[in-house]
């Protein structure tokens, strides 16, 4: 939202899909927004693996990905590089999640009650070929 407000770009909650982090669930919400907004030409997805089922889907609907409309994930697993074609996503340090969310569990093992605090990781882009500008 914040990025939207930026770009002077407006929000609405009917260009929004919550997912179930499946490949089915991503082809099923993409489906559902163009039915609904056959405008929109971007899709941020909250995880690479749904937004393997947004790529296909897509496809399916006849859409040139990067060209006709562009999908960014989130995670840069290992597959993302993979896909056709390769998927534009948001990097997050696994290593370091993990490692603060061990550390968080032990302090609620020990600290029975005590409320957890939330974090922000470092986050980069790696584009790749599922995005560009959309003509």
């Amino acid at each position: 939202k914040r990025g939207l407000a930026k770009h002077n770009l407006p929000f609405s909650a009917d260009d929004v899909y919550y997912g179930d982090f499946t490949k089915e669930s991503g082809g099923k919400g993409v489906r559902l927004l163009k039915e609904k907004n056959p405008g929109l030409t971007a899709f941020m997805v909250a995880s690479d693996l749904m937004a393997v089922g947004v790529l296909e889907e897509l496809t399916t609907m006849g859409y040139a990905i990067s060209r006709d409309v562009s999908v960014v994930g989130f995670d840069d697993q290992t597959f993302a590089a993979l896909t056709s074609p390769a998927l534009t996503t948001i990097r997050q340090d696994e290593y370091q999640l993990g490692k603060i969310a061990a550390q968080k569990i032990i302090k609620l093992i020990n600290v029975p009650g005590d409320l957890p605090q939330v974090g922000i990781l470092d986050t980069s882009l790696v584009v790749r070929n599922s995005t560009g500008k959309v003509q």
